[in-house]
């Protein structure tokens, strides 16, 4: 066993069970990496090779996309336009999400169709806003990240009494704030609910595109949801009109 596998087996010794109610349909065999599409990067590719179901950590927070035909997000689907990336404003396209959190935060790395290298740091993407920071230096250094525990992705106390109020997540939920945090200032665990994660991705996005082209001292009166032409739940804003 080479000093790689060794520490793939310590990050993996944090997650959730495969196949359990927190988990993923996991637990299958092992896939050659070489079965893994050839966008993958490298590190990622060791990864799936390993985990090709996906896996989830610290309850299901933190979600690691899957295989095509392996997993209920996989990881290339999960990056076509057409999954979520269409609600948001911007080139979204630029970034690879491997994972997430339940919130809908985004890791992500330069995405190598549009040359992304396998020097890309890995990218934080804002469930809000999908504004990028760098998370980490490299892939591995994010691997590295969960094997030191939860403290690094969970940023507010509310996330823990969202998992004792809403139960532990799986790979495909997600959570969302009603109404939009982008509306209400306080939040605590009643303020949100439980929804499939790709829709989560898509309000979210609704939301950020709404508010962008309010203009300065719009006042909102509330949110309208309406099923699109393929359809997909979506939201708009109701406007105050004088």
């Amino acid at each position: 066993m080479t000093e790689a596998d060794d520490r793939l087996n310590g990050i993996l010794a944090f997650a959730d069970a495969p196949g359990s109610e927190i988990g993923v349909p996991g637990g299958g065999p092992d896939i050659e990496p070489n079965s893994v599409p050839e966008i993958v990067p490298d590190t990622f590719r060791r990864w799936l090779s390993r985990r090709p179901g996906g896996a989830t950590f610290f309850r299901g927070f933190l979600k690691i996309y899957g295989v095509p035909g392996q997993s209920v997000i996989d990881v290339v689907r999960w990056n076509e336009a057409e999954c979520w990336k269409f609600a948001w404003p911007g080139d979204l396209d630029r970034y690879w999400c491997f994972a997430g959190t339940a919130m809908g935060e985004q890791f992500a790395v330069e995405n190598p169709s549009r040359g992304g290298t396998a020097a890309s740091p890995v990218y934080s993407l804002d469930p809000l806003t999908m504004a990028p920071s760098v998370f980490a230096a490299s892939l591995e250094d994010f691997f590295a990240l969960i094997g030191q525990g939860p403290e690094a992705f969970v940023y507010e106390d509310v996330t823990w009494d969202l998992v004792d109020r809403h139960g532990i997540f799986g790979l495909a939920d997600g959570v969302v704030a009603v109404p939009p945090r982008i509306l209400q200032r306080q939040v605590d665990a009643n303020s949100f609910m439980t929804m499939p994660y790709k829709t989560v991705m898509i309000l979210n996005g609704d939301c950020f595109s709404e508010a962008s082209k309010c203009p300065v001292g719009t006042q909102i009166a509330g949110i309208t949801t309406y099923t699109d032409e393929h359809g997909r739940e979506r939201i708009r804003f109701r406007l105050w009109t004088s």
